[in-house]
């Protein structure tokens, strides 16, 4: 007998879950893909069973204590490493934490590493305990987990190119260097913290740096203009939330909102997903009419402005009945915001435009799509003024 190279089992690396030495599936512990080359052998009177042709594992209370043990070891081993990366090869507490966020990446399934999690929900709690954020508070630096970091009432965070800067020194620095001693050292007052516990995040890119703001939301901004900064205060969700996700909530909504943001210029997964419209009592410090805050990658609507009103009164409305009319004229609106720096001249022209833009690309009629006045009546009167600490990088456009 002939075997295709590739295709042959005997040819395939040696992953997969083996249950009292045999093995069962092909696929790495844990998941529905082969992303980690790793293997795992179940045995004793507690190991998962098999389905009766011995070719996968029934879904069973053993299976999922099996799946959270296998988690737990992939961090395990990320948790070592990092604290070798510190403490025997001389990198500093900032990179080996650094690091830390890159591994737990490579468990985790994203659109760029689509390996499909068993129990997304047990990796996620196996993730949350490995120390991967830097925390400053008393002058000293540590590194914690999610799951530490959620014992904190609140915690604060700076967006500013000159903390960034000054966060990448400290990355080259053995040992556990601070912030503070920097400030202290070069007598400066842009690197003073806020008051409170401080993380190192400049802005969460991937999914493991996300899990610090879990179940978090901003309480107060602290704008310092003349610093080119913005300090956020994260504490724990209230009830009602203080912010609104610039999403519908419903599928249905969502689903139908989609094809007005495009042709706009809007990006889905950029600019709506990371869009946040205040809607409870924030302290807002050192503002001077700015109506959003960009900071973090995220877009802060400025809550009691009218804009902000506008936008969830048309939310409410998409969510009952998301008609074509009222997706048009939140697109519009959101557009606002993303692309218009201070007041607009001509805020009829402007919608009549975007209406035509739209008119051409979404599968309706142009007779579908009206003008709102109050949206024109709304741009006719907001400054939209922005701040964003990052819009100082050259090629960037302020406020943008």
């Amino acid at each position: 007998m002939t075997f295709t190279p590739g295709r042959d089992r005997r040819d395939l690396p040696l992953i997969g879950n083996c249950v009292e030495g045999v093995r069962v599936d092909f696929t790495s512990p844990g998941y529905l893909d082969s992303i980690l080359v790793s293997v795992a052998n179940s045995s004793g009177p507690n190991a998962p069973k098999t389905n009766v042709a011995r070719s996968g594992l029934e879904v069973t209370f053993e299976r999922g204590s099996m799946l959270q043990n296998v988690y737990e070891l992939y961090c395990e081993h990320v948790t070592a490493e990092v604290e070798r990366l510190h403490s025997e090869r001389g990198f500093s507490l900032t990179w080996a934490l650094g690091e830390a966020t890159w591994l737990i990446d490579s468990l985790l399934p994203s659109s760029y590493r689509p390996g499909r999690a068993q129990d997304y929900d047990a990796l996620l709690q196996a993730c949350a305990e490995v120390p991967a954020i830097v925390l400053e508070t008393d002058g000293s630096r540590t590194g914690v987990s999610p799951k530490q970091l959620s014992k904190y009432e609140s915690f604060w965070t700076v967006d500013s190119l000159f903390f960034s800067s000054a966060e990448t020194l400290l990355r080259e620095i053995p040992g556990s260097a601070a912030i503070s001693q920097l400030a202290s050292n070069l007598g400066t007052e842009s690197l003073v913290l806020p008051p409170g516990p401080y993380i190192s995040m400049q802005r969460p890119r991937s999914i493991a740096q996300g899990l610090a703001f879990r179940d978090r939301e901003v309480n107060r901004i602290d704008l310092r203009r003349d610093q080119r900064r913005v300090d956020l205060r994260w504490a724990h969700v209230s009830k009602p939330p203080l912010w609104r996700s610039g999403i519908p909530e419903s599928a249905d909504a969502k689903r139908a909102l989609v094809p007005f943001l495009a042709p706009l210029g809007i990006q889905f997964s950029n600019e709506i997903q990371d869009l946040l419209i205040g809607q409870g009592q924030v302290e807002c410090v050192g503002f001077d009419e700015e109506v959003a805050i960009r900071s973090l990658g995220r877009t802060f609507i400025v809550p009691g402005t009218r804009y902000s009103q506008y936008l969830m009164e048309l939310l409410d409305k998409i969510e009952a009945s998301p008609d074509a009319a009222t997706l048009a004229t939140y697109a519009i609106a959101i557009q606002a915001i993303t692309f218009i720096t201070g007041s607009l001249q001509q805020p009829g022209e402007f919608v009549r435009q975007q209406l035509a833009q739209l008119s051409r690309t979404v599968p309706l009629s142009a007779s579908n799509l009206s003008e709102d006045p109050e949206l024109v009546s709304l741009l006719q009167s907001t400054v939209f003024k922005s701040f964003n600490p990052q819009s100082w990088i050259r090629g960037q456009q302020p406020g943008v």
